[in-house]
């Protein structure tokens, strides 16, 4: 593993309602904003920071939508403890490179790198919303990581070709992704879609 420095937060820094032991928290850019500028978070080695869960690194996790289908895959990754489940959600570690002004800038950033990576297709990354919090610590990765629930929309009929992370990447109905061996966040990132929806 590379012992590049990722974004972390101090566990006790942040909103016991952040950290549900499995849980999803509607959340809108405005409102986060406002919660992260009261946050202090450090840069730390990511080998060091994946055992410690005294911290929690946040993820921007997006969502990628054409019409009413999720992109859907199976991961194949660096993170070992979720191959083989299926995914609706691209993202990774916050890097130095993606800070910014503020932030929710910087997860901004790292979302719109990520996508960059991640598609194949994608030559500019389309506006990111967010969509909340998501948050289990019932699994040693949930343990040590915060999701971010974002989300954009794709205007193209065909799957975008995704990197080899990403395989049997394909547009699914959130009723019909339910019904595959999701990961934790993918359950819970669908949840926030659905309560997106009846907002």
């Amino acid at each position: 593993m590379s012992d590049r420095h990722i974004l972390a937060f101090a566990r006790g820094d942040l909103p016991a309602q952040w950290l549900p032991e499995r849980g999803a928290l509607r959340m809108g850019s405005t409102e986060l904003a406002e919660q992260l500028a009261q946050r202090s978070p450090v840069w730390l080695p990511r080998a060091a920071a994946e055992e410690d869960p005294s911290h929690k690194q946040p993820i921007p996790y997006v969502l990628v939508r054409h019409g009413t289908r999720l992109a859907c895959y199976r991961r194949q990754g660096t993170e070992q403890r979720l191959h083989g489940l299926r995914s609706v959600g691209i993202g990774g570690h916050v890097e130095v490179e993606d800070a910014a002004n503020s932030l929710l800038d910087t997860l901004l950033s790292a979302a719109r790198r990520e996508l960059l990576e991640e598609l194949l297709d994608l030559t500019a990354c389309p506006p990111v919303r967010v969509l909340g919090l998501i948050n289990e610590d019932l699994t040693p990765v949930g343990r040590v990581h915060l999701g971010i629930a974002m989300m954009v929309e794709i205007d193209t009929q065909r799957p975008p070709r995704g990197g080899p992370e990403l395989l049997d990447l394909d547009w699914l109905p959130p009723s019909v992704a339910r019904q595959c061996p999701l990961e934790y966040w993918s359950q819970l990132a669908l949840d926030l879609l659905g309560a997106d929806k009846a907002a």
